[in-house]
């Protein structure tokens, strides 16, 4: 997520921070609304969730929430839930509205809730913290990942022409194929019959004439020999693009999500910023539609490859 502040925006991100990183933490606390014992016991719960919390810098709101859901429904051998509602609580604790936030400045990590959390960890020598972590960037940040989506978008154009290259090539190869089948079986029973033929008249116009049909005969296999190792290839080429889509399709969902984050976050931005997010998503969502028409293409491609009959 980002906010605008000044000449710069903030950036806003979850993010595991070592407890030790912020300086002055233990200045004039007091524990008036959580107890050092519950502060360890959310530390001891968070340390045993951390396996299946996974990646949290691209958490959303909406992600915290699915997350929180998964560790409700996560079950040992015994059946039971690993994780209480006591223990969901403490989830909520560092992933709800109580969340751990610091501001990352040049002098360092500047905490804005949560130190009393920090200051216990430290005491108990956790490693590791989440926390909602606010950071200075450039207005020309966004306007340098502007120009990343588009150029990745050209890429993106030149992939929706190769799948729907091959998918005209695979149609025109299936074609051919059926073609040469049909000519081969025709040389066949012409060769056939020229030989029949040949028995009871042997001439030199007979013999030319089963060289002839022999040669045409030769010449067709070899045609249809060259459409199967072209139907090779083209399976190849078609598992490789199919991959090349579905890995610029997650790249550009996930893109989706962040911008979506950041178009959430807006009403802190200015008309200016909100307006490039504006752009990007837009942008996006073009990609997205045209790469499901690519997928659309290179599977007709797929069945058009396996529908050749060689």
């Amino acid at each position: 997520m980002i906010r605008e502040g000044g000449e710069r925006c903030w950036k806003t991100s979850w993010q595991w921070i070592a407890p030790f990183e912020p300086e002055d933490v233990a200045e004039g606390l007091h524990w008036n609304k959580i107890s050092p014992k519950e502060v360890g016991e959310s530390l001891d719960v968070l340390e045993k969730m951390k396996p299946y919390l996974g990646d949290i810098t691209r958490l959303d709101e909406r992600d915290v929430a699915l997350k929180r859901e998964a560790l409700r429904n996560i079950k040992g051998q015994s059946g039971e839930r690993i994780f209480s509602d006591r223990d969901l609580g403490f989830y909520d604790l560092y992933f709800g509205s109580a969340r751990i936030r610091v501001d990352r400045l040049p002098s360092g990590l500047d905490i804005t809730n949560g130190r009393h959390r920090i200051e216990h960890a430290r005491f108990l020598g956790i490693k590791s913290i989440p926390a909602l972590v606010s950071e200075r960037v450039d207005s020309d940040d966004i306007e340098t990942r502007q120009e990343k989506v588009m150029r990745e978008g050209g890429d993106i154009r030149e992939l929706i022409d190769e799948a729907g290259e091959q998918e005209s090539e695979a149609q025109e190869l299936k074609k051919e194929a059926e073609e040469h089948k049909e000519q081969v079986e025709r040389l066949k029973k012409t060769l056939q019959q020229v030989r029949e033929a040949q028995s009871s008249l042997a001439t030199d116009s007979m013999k030319n004439a089963e060289g002839d049909v022999d040669e045409a005969l030769s010449r067709s296999e070899r045609k249809l020999e060259d459409v199967r190792k072209r139907k090779a290839e083209l399976t190849k080429e078609n598992q490789e693009i199919h991959g090349r889509i579905k890995q610029a399709n997650n790249e550009r969902s996930a893109v989706r999500s962040d911008v979506a984050n950041n178009i959430a976050s807006s009403g802190h931005m200015s008309d200016s910023v909100r307006e490039m997010w504006n752009v990007i998503q837009n942008d996006i969502e073009a990609d997205l539609a045209e790469l499901a028409t690519a997928e659309g293409d290179i599977v007709k491609a797929q069945k058009a490859i396996e529908e050749i009959d060689v």
